[in-house]
């Protein structure tokens, strides 16, 4: 993919416990827990590259952000495996529902989440996520890897379906309102909306009458 993944394993490559798969973009998380950190890296990052990674959403983060929107880290050294999995349930559960976590997307997390995470842990999640923007570098990186890539008719679908029935909070709606205040849409833009309207309209009036609307 020419960029990667970043990769720390903070002193830790062949020890066990809790990593983490951050999506620097949208700031999602993948937890997962392992008895070694670099062989589970290298499957991680094999599957993703092949686009045969069983989490469907973090694949298709994958491939529509690129490799080096992510990274690879060591969020806690655990050596006994009954206490891995009891730690990996209970960040899971920190994170389910508020759509940050890609371990959430494609299979239910148990009801049963184990342990409830101490203090300490919650400061390492909150430590582990400040800070997560992309540096400049980064995202120049970024915008040459996609420059002149246009998406299929299949991936556009794919996003818009997933964006359906997707509603902003008053925050959002209130940012993307003070972000765009006082821009001007170029000429293009205009037309292209102008275009837009015009499909709309054509199709509307293309829909046939049903025999229900008549009546009415």
């Amino acid at each position: 993919m020419g960029l990667s993944v970043k990769i720390d394993y903070k002193g830790h490559a062949n020890s066990g416990g809790i990593y983490l798969i951050t999506c620097l973009v949208n700031g999602k998380v993948y937890i997962g827990r392992t008895w070694n950190f670099k062989i589970r890296a290298k499957q991680h990052l094999w599957n993703l590259r092949k686009s045969a990674h069983f989490n469907k959403a973090l694949q298709f983060d994958f491939c529509f952000y690129g490799a080096s929107a992510f990274t690879f880290e060591v969020f806690d050294v655990i050596e006994d495996s009954s206490e891995r999995a009891a730690t990996e349930l209970a960040l899971i559960g920190e994170i389910y529902g508020t759509n940050g976590c890609y371990n959430a997307t494609d299979q239910k997390t148990p009801n049963n989440l184990g342990k409830k995470l101490t203090p300490e842990h919650r400061e390492k999640v909150r430590q582990a996520n400040l800070g997560r923007k992309m540096s400049s570098e980064d995202r120049e990186k970024m915008s040459h890897a996609h420059l002149g890539v246009k998406l299929s008719p299949e991936h556009i679908e794919k996003v818009r379906q997933a964006r359906l029935g997707k509603k902003r909070s008053p925050e959002t709606i209130e940012k993307m309102r003070q972000a765009n205040l006082g821009k001007k849409a170029s000429p293009e833009a205009k037309e292209k909306m102008r275009q837009a309207k015009l499909a709309y309209h054509a199709a509307r009036r293309a829909q046939p009458i049903s025999d229900s609307a008549v009546a009415s």
